[in-house]
């Protein structure tokens, strides 16, 4: 499924790296300990979609700068999984 902003992008990888190891849910983010990297890589992502919307970057997947809503998707994601990922 294509993307449809770079967030989205951003969740696709992680739900993918999931994947691979076999983890799902809450109780896969919160519980499997080989979730971190997959949970700290989504973090950092969310981290360049902060500053590229400060930046004033394009959106490679929407060809528009970095949306409001994209913005806070982000913002949202970086707290929770920066989180999420301290904790494994």
């Amino acid at each position: 499924m294509r993307p449809i902003d770079l967030i989205d992008a951003a969740a696709q990888r992680h739900d993918y790296a999931y994947w691979k190891i076999g983890a799902s849910g809450v109780k896969g983010a919160l519980f499997d300990k080989r979730v971190g990297a997959a949970d700290a890589q989504l973090a950092i992502d969310a981290i360049g979609v902060i500053v590229d919307y400060h930046r004033g970057t394009i959106d490679p997947y929407t060809g528009k700068p970095i949306s409001e809503t994209t913005y806070g998707w982000a913002v949202k994601v970086e707290a929770l999984f920066g989180d999420i990922a301290v904790i494994n």
